[in-house]
């Protein structure tokens, strides 16, 4: 009998830049946006604005050499190839799991804040029950292929990214200047605390690192799709966050586990609270994690 092949244990390279794009995005701006300003807000004051700077930069260094690895090495392992190939195999099953159990954790913390969100929407059954029932859903796409998983995946975030523009371009002009004094109330403390978190939130961009096996030329498509992805992520987290402050202020921020809801609903704005809670896109489809 004829032996299988190398090609038979390859993954389809059916994605391209739109789609890894797409994959970094949706991993960002679940947790940081929708939940984790929030508590950076209560952490910083006004300041975490300046922490969420400092994130983006470390990320995007951190990105950029994540995205050098990805072409060098174009396989699926992410973290684990690293570690296994440049380290020993000891340090690349350690990364591979730690790389594992820190986006399990941060699709917990994604799929809480859509359950809060659209239960203030549908207040239906509990929104632990909305969480469950969208982490579920996502698990089930992934049957259906990746190609259709990933056009799922690009849906949802392209609503999310129009949501969250119309927050912003709403917000605006109603923004009030004594929402940002004190600006930073717990010195730099409670800045470099509020980068520490957000960093979280950034993370998202080791999710494409994944994908090498499995979009088209990884060595060109990897890297732009990083850098694309931490670029675009930093801009709107920076838009949004200070539209945000300067609508309700860090306080009412910090005091609700939907800030953005919050200030949706302070405005007047035709629409906006449920255009906002929609955006609220439960983990990315699990086939990206």
């Amino acid at each position: 009998m004829k032996k299988p092949g190398p090609q038979q244990h390859e993954l389809l390279r059916a994605l391209t830049l739109k789609d890894a794009v797409g994959v970094g995005l949706g991993a960002i701006i679940g947790a940081g946006i929708f939940v984790v300003t929030g508590v950076a807000a209560g952490i910083a004051g006004p300041a975490f604005l300046v922490g969420l700077l400092f994130a983006g930069i470390i990320a995007a260094f951190n990105g950029l050499s994540s995205a050098q690895l990805a072409a060098i090495y174009p396989q699926s392992g992410g973290t684990y190839e690293y570690g296994y190939r440049l380290l020993n195999p000891a340090f690349g099953f350690s990364a591979g799991w730690m790389f594992l159990i820190s986006k399990l954790s941060a699709a917990g913390v994604v799929a809480i804040g859509f359950g809060s969100y659209f239960y203030q929407l549908v207040p239906i059954h509990s929104p632990l029950a909305l969480s469950l029932a969208a982490v579920v859903f996502l698990t089930l796409a992934n049957y259906f292929g990746i190609k259709k998983a990933g056009m799922l995946n690009l849906a949802i975030v392209s609503f999310t990214l129009l949501a969250l523009l119309y927050l912003v371009f709403s917000g605006a002009p109603a923004m009030e200047q004594e929402n940002f004094q004190p600006f930073a109330p717990f010195g730099m403390a409670g800045i470099a605390e509020a980068s520490a978190l957000l960093f979280f939130a950034f993370t998202g961009y080791a999710r494409i690192a994944t994908l090498a096996e499995e979009v088209q030329e990884p060595h060109k498509t990897i890297p732009r799709a990083v850098i694309i992805t931490i670029v675009s992520a930093i801009l709107l987290y920076a838009a949004v966050s200070l539209v945000a402050v300067g609508v309700i202020g860090t306080e009412s921020m910090a005091g609700s586990k939907s800030p953005l809801q919050v200030a949706a609903a302070s405005l007047n704005t035709p629409a906006i609270r449920p255009i906002i809670t929609l955006g609220v896109h439960p983990p990315p489809c699990s086939a990206y994690c």
